[in-house]
């Protein structure tokens, strides 16, 4: 699907945001292709990708060699900015001049020990790419105001509870968020996180929300939900009862992709 305008992709040196930058730069190609140049430059829209200075590469790299002979040109044709939803000046820097922006930057941590680190910086990185995306009094009158489309990735951790222990029962997007029972810092990050994410929209944000399960996919196998394989791989002495939904990283890039 051709696309037109700038895209910026946050959490783009993470599982779901190295998958996506490798779908878009492909597209890019096909674009450019259609087009008969021979250009190394993607035609038509960049793909640029929000990273920290700090940020180690190897296994954002790993992610695209995965995809195949060529995957070089494909790395290459990314723009990376550097920045962090947690700096407003940074994030201000690396959304100006985009048209399409794909939220996948969050801390993916169960441990309770994380539990406020997790809400505080997924839920006040939000907060800050929300508030530079609305269009301010300030913005309006000096006309400075862009139109931007924000796909922010949430997660099923955000949806409501089941009643009791029915493994039967089917969790969707009206089902109620149970107050009394304790929710993993995760899921209330993402949690808060929509809430600031329906509110920017009933004031006219043109956005989306995908609530994927946990994301499994090739790549970062030390970190955040992949580390379940390796973890595995070493052995497990015990396994635990219940279970939840997953998804493959790649089937995620093609719904965010496809709804853009």
């Amino acid at each position: 699907m051709e696309k037109s305008g700038d895209i910026l992709v946050t959490g783009a040196t993470g599982l779901l945001g190295s998958h996506l930058l490798v779908r878009l730069a492909t597209d890019g190609r096909k674009v450019e292709r259609s087009k008969g140049s021979s250009s190394d430059l993607i035609q038509g829209y960049r793909i640029i990708g929000l990273r920290r200075e700090t940020s180690n590469m190897d296994d954002v790299k790993k992610v695209f060699s995965f995809y195949g002979d060529g995957w070089e040109d494909l790395y290459n044709s990314i723009e990376w900015r550097y920045g962090d939803v947690l700096d407003k000046d940074s994030l201000e820097k690396a959304i100006e001049g985009i048209d399409l922006i794909y939220h996948c930057a969050a801390i993916v941590s169960f441990d309770p020990s994380e539990r406020e680190k997790v809400i505080k910086a997924n839920v006040q990185g939000t907060k800050n790419l929300i508030n530079l995306l609305l269009p301010t009094s300030e913005r309006r009158m000096t006309n400075d105001v862009k139109t931007r489309k924000l796909i922010h990735i949430s997660s099923t951790s955000a949806l409501g509870d089941s009643p009791g222990n029915n493994p039967n029962f089917l969790v969707n997007e009206e089902t109620p968020r149970n107050p009394h029972r304790t929710h993993s810092g995760y899921s209330v990050s993402k949690y808060e996180s929509e809430k600031i994410v329906w509110e920017a929209i009933d004031q006219g944000l043109d956005a989306m929300i995908v609530n994927p399960g946990i994301i499994l996919g090739p790549g970062f196998w030390d970190k955040g939900s992949s580390k379940l394989f390796s973890t595995i791989k070493k052995g497990l002495m015990f396994y635990t009862k219940g279970g939840t939904g997953y998804v493959d990283v790649r089937d995620v890039v093609e719904v965010v992709v496809e709804i853009a």
